[in-house]
């Protein structure tokens, strides 16, 4: 009996490590609830499951599945008519001293469901709600309250991240300003636009720009700056360093000042630095956040204009050979032999230059300089 007791225990805990690496890749927090539900449902095979979310005083349903129609009718729950420990612990049907006074037990008593647990969702300081999980026979439970509040904190965790990402997503599409950025707007002119757009996101006095010169090894300040400190014009930096010792507050929120790399493909292009908030207060993880979207964009935007740029310069030089080619034929056709294309060569690179043949004599040098 142990042994069929361990094996079930083990075959859960798999399915929920499994469950928790595949609700991290999640990009929304309706998919990571939803994968959440179908996989209780799969390995389980229990009448119900639901993700109740706190909503200011009140738990909400996030989302259903199952035979729900006799449980759903009691929500939306005051949080005051429920035990405190559904945000803070495992508790399942015989935890009736645990729970107290609590209007969803009693309602599920009430409706018939025989057996039930709930999983606590929290992300450190963040209280999400609680996954419940029903049944309307009595099925007995293994003892699995630690591997449970594990898994919960787990699922909290992908719904921060969802969260997360979805504010970025919005942040992406508050930014309507992106759209007047391009490669064919001025680096001047980008980076007034940008150093505003990082002091009014993260409300900064101070803005400014550092673009990397790797052939010299510095960061160079780019102008215009915002604010009134005196930037460093260079900043000399050994390979062997990190950027933290010439940026003190590089990529730390939590003080007065916060510089954040522009990077692309591991590679760093620059700096954006920022310092001493309007309101005397320090930078937080948000706006280090912010800031990071900012760069990511200033990083592409930068490296798209390199390529445009090289592209030009592949095509101009394309255009001038092949120009200078059907120049070559002309003199050729117009002299009928090879003294118009050696003095065009001549005048190409300004150096003494001969051309042998067997169907041409010699023709004179001419004399360049390289």
């Amino acid at each position: 009996m142990e042994k069929k007791r361990l094996k079930i225990i083990e075959r859960l805990e798999k399915h929920l490590r499994k469950t928790r690496r595949e609700m991290i890749k999640m990009d929304t927090e309706e998919e990571a609830i939803q994968f959440l539900i179908d996989s209780f449902i799969d390995e389980l095979y229990c009448d119900f499951v639901g993700i109740i979310l706190v909503q200011d005083d009140e738990f909400i349903p996030k989302a259903w599945e199952g035979d729900v129609s006799r449980v759903e009718t009691v929500f939306p729950l005051k949080r005051a008519h429920c035990s405190p420990k559904l945000v803070s612990q495992s508790l399942r049907y015989v935890d009736k001293d645990l729970l107290g006074n609590c209007q969803l037990s009693r309602h599920l008593e009430d409706v018939g469901v025989e057996t039930w647990f709930t999983v606590p969702l929290i992300d450190g300081e963040n209280k999400f709600g609680f996954c419940i999980i029903g049944f309307y026979t009595y099925i007995p439970l293994l003892d699995m309250y630690h591997i449970f509040d594990e898994f919960g904190q787990d699922v909290a965790v992908a719904i921060s991240l969802a969260r997360q990402k979805n504010k970025q997503l919005q942040e992406i599409k508050d930014f309507d300003w992106v759209k007047y950025f391009s490669i064919h707007t001025s680096l001047e002119e980008s980076i007034r636009e940008f150093t505003l757009r990082a002091a009014h996101m993260t409300n900064a006095s101070s803005v400014c720009f550092y673009l990397y010169n790797e052939r010299e090894g510095y960061f160079k300040l780019q102008e215009p700056t915002l604010g009134d400190v005196d930037f460093k014009d260079k900043v000399f930096v050994n390979q062997h360093n990190t950027l933290g010792t010439y940026f003190s507050y590089f990529e730390q929120s939590g003080g007065e000042q916060l510089t954040i790399p522009i990077v692309i493909d591991l590679e760093i292009l620059g700096v954006l630095h920022v310092s001493d908030k309007a309101d005397g207060s320090v930078f937080t993880k948000a706006d280090q956040r912010a800031l990071r979207l900012l760069t990511d964009h200033i990083a592409i935007l930068l490296e798209n204009t390199r390529l445009y740029n090289r592209e030009k310069e592949q095509r101009n030089r394309l255009t001038y050979l092949l120009d200078y080619q059907q120049a070559l034929v002309q003199e050729t056709v117009r002299h009928d032999d090879l003294y118009g294309v050696t003095k065009m060569i001549s005048d190409l690179f300004n150096q003494s230059n001969k051309i042998v043949n067997n169907y041409y004599p010699l023709q004179p040098s001419m004399n360049i300089k390289y």
